[in-house]
């Protein structure tokens, strides 16, 4: 059998072809440095501090019902107050004649309350909760954690109330019949229609939520269960449609698609769902739509509005475009006059225990109106918390300059993940650069070669606040590529192997030679590395560090037709093919606290980004370890992983405008209330954090793995230093060109499955690569 092999080239100019033609058929936001006709402009609602969270909001006329939760830090109960917002002054004011229907005075607890309207304009709650109460003796004196032992459950609430616009109660439903023959059972969501009906998608166990525990039920007016139908069960709700009528949303099993979303339309004369409609888009977040738009839906980073019968989703607008941070949009209502209300939610924002919470209305504006400034483009192909965040704040507090950010995991589809990858590639090598890049998951060392990215040490030394002495030592020099800084970053790992000095050797790193004679040494190690550690693992990590003795990206030289490199395949087929998965399939047989006591495991790979991490593995290898990196010629195999890398492009319009921007992910203001994963790479952040460690704590803390459970205790010096020296040992960057990594990959498997010579694999990985490296130099 003959093997036709397709030039990368020639697939991509396919890919292009094929993303112009989506493009074309879609409604999509602009993706350059040109603002488009109209923005929307946000105006931020006022409401009292302590919300915790926003749980339902919904639009009546000239008024907007909002749900907020508040929270007592003292008895942990949460409830709900009701506010109106006035859409003629946007002033929200509480709903002071409703009250939440508690079971004793003296009780405490939890309710949730979401919101509907009627036909008629009618306000209706669904209230859910749990309630119980301390009974304390008058003369107790014990510890604060002894008072729980007095807790008395009160119960659980699931009722719908029927409230006047003032927030008094008209009438209250009973929604016992639902829950009956079952053990457990929860709402997720609930709407009025026009025609009075009352629709709940639900979960339980009873018969009536069939094998998924998830049902659809049609109440009356009174809350008599009209009939129910059983759901697949996944991301169950329903939704008011723009003409009354209600649909039922949710991932439906389809034979040849597999798990699709879907809208059934209930059908209320056969009781049944009607026929179902494939929405389009990999999102998460749908809302009810309004007498434009049947639904709302919210796709990396855009609002779609669509309608059932049209073809494809319409674009509304970009929440980064609009100044609004979302971690979470919990509500989007669109209003008749064409103004859009939601409200976001964001947790673990400046290591506080309270959310910021932000109701927002955005009003239609054309950018003509709007002040003049330098529109900055970024491109990224996935949009974390911390960079979308600093983009609102600098757009909100930036008078000279504006951030417009491509999110290019839009373009991905369930056929095809990396389209957004390919599309960024086709748009740079067109020489559409962007000015900014969020370069995690791009190939960075190609772009460096190609002369694209600003050497960011030149702008960190004519900074006026900033130089090179206010970084660890280590995080940026392992990060440098021909003696220049490409990439600054926020926070790191470090991506090593670690084990027990007295089997890996006591002296930091190895070669391959030393690497293999410590497995020699060790036969009983048949899971050296772990159980989810296999051949192709093992050469992929080797080959992305050692990547710059395979491929020149400046002369364009590849070096995989080598006998070096054909007997590290054949030392990588030494290793376990697949995971040792476990009997579920999920969770693996042994792990590394049973493998290693075992002598079936000798070393472990990590990414350390904690200092009390240590005491674990510490424990797990008998209380001392040593760092020694992956094998490596230079006997250096430790590498930096960035997180949240930014570069600024050679094309950039304004490079001290994009300086002023991602150099704040260097101060140490940003990285104190921002840090919550790896190193800072802000010294002085690093030592707050390295204070913060070896700082006695209040109370007994531990941290488990597996069947391990060690008592934290502050950090040493000791564990500090051997830290801080790791850090400074690193000699080289974590980071992937997956197309590259993905040709490695696939002549590898050809070699791993018997399809070949080592030799031969090893010629076919050069011939592959060099067409790749040609094309994309």
């Amino acid at each position: 059998m003959k093997k036709r092999f397709v030039s990368i080239a020639a697939l991509f100019v396919v890919a292009a072809m094929m993303l112009a033609l989506v493009a074309a058929c879609r409604n999509e936001p602009e993706s350059d440095n040109v603002m488009p006709d109209y923005v929307y402009i946000p105006e931020f609602i006022s409401l009292p501090e302590g919300i915790s969270r926003i749980s339902g909001v919904v639009y009546n006329g000239n008024t907007v019902f909002i749900s907020a939760m508040h929270r007592d830090e003292e008895t942990f109960s949460e409830v709900a107050i009701l506010y109106a917002l006035d859409l003629s002054t946007n002033v929200a004011t509480q709903l002071t004649n409703y009250s939440t229907n508690m079971p004793a005075p003296d009780a405490q607890g939890w309710v949730s309350v979401s919101l509907s309207v009627d036909g008629e304009g009618n306000l209706w709650t669904f209230e859910t909760g749990s309630f119980w109460r301390l009974n304390i003796p008058d003369n107790f004196d014990g510890e604060e954690h002894e008072r729980w032992e007095f807790f008395e459950d009160l119960g659980t609430l699931n009722s719908i109330r029927k409230l006047d616009s003032t927030g008094a109660e008209v009438s209250t439903l009973s929604l016992d019949a639902m829950a009956q023959g079952t053990n457990w059972f929860q709402i997720n969501s609930f709407v009025i229609g026009d025609d009075g009906n009352i629709y709940i998608s639900a979960q339980g166990d009873s018969p009536a939520f069939g094998d998924n525990n998830a049902a659809l039920f049609v109440l009356d007016s009174s809350a008599n269960v009209l009939f129910s139908i059983a759901s697949d069960g996944w991301d169950d709700r329903v939704l008011r449609l723009s003409d009354g009528s209600v649909a039922h949303f949710g991932w439906v099993q389809d034979v040849e698609f597999g798990s699709v979303r879907t809208l059934r339309p209930i059908d209320l004369a056969t009781q049944n769902f009607g026929s179902g409609i494939e929405l389009p888009g990999n999102f998460w977040q749908i809302f009810s739509g309004n007498d434009d738009f049947d639904i709302l839906f919210v796709e990396s980073g855009n609002l779609y509005g669509f309608s059932i019968g049209s073809e494809e989703p319409e674009f509304l607008l970009n929440w980064i475009d609009s100044d609004v941070l979302t971690g979470g949009n919990e509500v989007v209502s669109l209003l008749s006059d064409g103004r859009v209300l939601t409200a976001t939610e964001q947790w673990g924002r400046r290591h506080t225990d309270t959310p910021l919470i932000e109701v927002v209305l955005l009003t239609r504006t054309p950018s003509a109106d709007l002040p003049e400034r330098t529109i900055l483009t970024l491109a990224t192909l996935w949009m974390n918390p911390d960079l979308q965040n600093s983009v609102v704040e600098f757009n909100r507090t930036s008078t000279t300059h504006r951030i417009r950010v491509t999110d290019y995991s839009q373009f991905n589809t369930d056929e095809d993940w990396t389209a957004g990858l390919t599309r960024l590639s086709t748009e740079i090598i067109a020489g559409r650069v962007p000015d900014i890049l969020s370069v995690s998951e791009l190939p960075l060392r190609q772009y460096v070669a190609r002369g694209l990215l600003v050497d960011l040490y030149e702008l960190i030394d004519a900074d006026p606040e900033l130089s090179r002495n206010s970084f660890v030592d280590g995080a940026f020099e392992a990060a440098e590529m021909d003696g220049g800084l490409f990439q600054i970053f926020p926070s790191f790992s470090v991506h090593t192997i670690l084990g027990h000095p007295s089997v890996l050797g006591p002296e930091p790193g190895w070669n391959m030679d030393e690497f293999k004679a410590v497995l020699a040494a060790n036969p009983n190690a048949d899971r050296p590395l772990g159980a989810w550690f296999t051949r192709n693992a093992f050469l992929m990590d080797v080959v992305s560090l050692n990547m710059d003795q395979y491929v020149n990206w400046a002369t364009g030289e590849v070096n995989f037709d080598t006998i070096e490199f054909a007997q590290l395949l054949e030392f990588a087929k030494t290793f376990p093919e697949e995971f040792d998965f476990g009997g579920d399939g999920f969770m693996t047989r042994d792990d590394e606290t049973t493998l290693i006591p075992q002598g079936r495991q000798i070393m472990v790979q990590l990414s350390v980004s904690e200092f009390q991490w240590l005491q674990m593995y510490s424990a797990m290898f008998d209380g001392e370890i040593v760092f020694k990196g992956f094998p490596a010629e230079n006997r250096n195999g430790h590498s930096i992983s960035p997180n949240g890398g930014l570069s600024i492009t050679t094309a950039a319009s304004d490079k001290d405008g994009a300086w002023s921007f991602i150099r704040n992910f260097l101060t140490e203001d940003f990285q104190n209330e921002n840090h919550s994963w790896g190193f800072p790479t802000n010294q002085a952040a690093l030592d707050r954090v390295i204070e913060q460690a070896m700082t006695p704590q209040e109370g007994e803390h531990s941290m488990g793995w597996g069947n391990l459970m060690v008592t934290l205790t502050p950090t040493t010096q000791a564990e500090v230093d051997q830290v801080m020296e790791l850090i400074r040992s690193t000699s080289g960057i974590s980071g992937r060109d997956e197309r590259l990594m993905y040709i490695v990959s696939e002549g590898a498997n050809d070699f791993f499955s018997g399809r070949g010579s080592a030799q031969d694999a090893a010629r076919v990985i050069q011939s592959r690569v060099s067409i790749y490296v040609a094309e994309q130099s």
